[in-house]
């Protein structure tokens, strides 16, 4: 948890896995917050659905060179 002042208020941002439990507390508590989900945990469950639902070749193509590394180091704006 991050918590920034932005004038007198306090805004809080989560970043976390994608832990259902967790992620009901944050609502209920904190219904204001900002909640992340952390890049490093979205690439091993994308790396672990195209294991089971891709060719080997089409692996290394898609995630390490391809579509999905474009989308990672898109701009948001």
């Amino acid at each position: 948890m991050y918590g920034v002042n932005i004038g007198s208020h306090k805004k809080f941002v989560f970043v976390t896995d994608r832990e259902n439990a967790l992620m009901n507390a944050i609502e209920k508590h904190f219904p204001n917050a900002t909640h992340l989900l952390c890049r490093r945990h979205i690439q091993k469950d994308v790396e672990a659905w195209a294991k089971k639902t891709m060719k080997r070749g089409d692996i290394e193509e898609t995630l390490a060179h391809g579509r999905w590394k474009r989308l990672v180091r898109s701009s948001t704006n």
